[in-house]
């Protein structure tokens, strides 16, 4: 299996890269973010998965191999298949799909093209005891790594009002609030995810 590409982007396709590696051209499928972000005659490390079917074999291409984690996790939910997950990291950094997750907000994961309200809701419930192991944090990329711009609505919406209510900073409560609800998993409850989060807080 091929794990990685070290090497000279030869080509920028409209949704993947040639990878020059002393002399073999080798077609990447990506995402939108990572096109965005190279060119070609640049020199770098893509991280690899390998999809292989009967018909065919078909590399992914990601920044890192914490992305690279994040996509194999997202395509083992029943109805992600590779695209959709290349999708869905189009539409969103890893940041925000593992706050979606962790915060069960299924209405985040419907801006990526394809994701519905039904395929969003069966990712949270597929990966919510998954979210914790992830490779990538749950802020939402911001430079103090706060939640700021993370929509929070049900159960963690309820004890982030309680939290400010008791004098918390929002961005503060929002942050210990999604570590909470990544600690609680499927037991999670008011009185637990608040003890949790004001644990978090007094750290």
């Amino acid at each position: 299996m091929i794990h990685f590409l070290k090497g000279v982007i030869a080509e920028v396709g409209d949704d993947y890269l040639v990878m020059d590696v002393n002399g073999v051209g080798y077609k990447v499928l990506t995402h939108a973010r990572m096109l965005a972000n190279h060119a070609e005659g640049e020199a770098t490390t893509v991280s690899t998965h390998m999809h292989v079917r009967e018909d065919q074999m078909t590399l992914f291409g990601f920044t890192d191999p914490s992305e690279r984690k994040l996509f194999e996790v997202l395509t083992s939910v029943s109805g992600v298949g590779p695209k959709m997950g290349l999708a869905i990291l189009s539409a969103l950094s890893g940041d925000e799909i593992t706050g979606a997750i962790s915060m069960q907000d299924p209405t985040m994961l419907t801006r990526a093209s394809g994701v519905g309200k039904k395929l969003a809701e069966r990712i949270i419930l597929e990966l919510k005891n998954k979210v914790g192991s992830l490779p990538v944090s749950v802020s939402t990329g911001a430079t103090d790594g706060s939640v700021v711009s993370m929509p929070i609505t049900g159960l963690a919406g309820d004890v982030l009002s309680a939290l400010t209510n008791l004098g918390y900073k929002q961005n503060h409560a929002k942050d210990a609030v999604a570590m909470a609800l990544k600690e609680q998993g499927d037991s999670a409850s008011f009185d637990g995810v608040f003890k949790q989060a004001l644990k978090e807080l007094r750290v």
